[in-house]
């Protein structure tokens, strides 16, 4: 079982304000827009050659995790 993980994220003021009109579409909080929204790019750009590159190198790992 994967255990949840709180993660601290400095945003700007302008994008604070983004987040918060994102509110009503992507979650009801600014950390779960920010999860949302980083989940989306996630899922979206999991095949792009970057993100395969990333992970030849050791940069990221895409193994799943138990």
């Amino acid at each position: 079982m994967v255990k949840n993980k709180v993660v601290n994220v400095r945003i700007e003021e302008v994008h604070k304000e983004i987040f918060e009109k994102l509110k009503p579409y992507f979650g009801s909080s600014t950390g779960e827009v920010i999860r949302n929204l980083a989940l989306r790019w996630v899922e979206t750009n999991i095949a792009n050659e970057n993100i395969v590159d990333l992970a030849k190198r050791g940069v990221i790992n895409l193994e799943v995790m138990e």
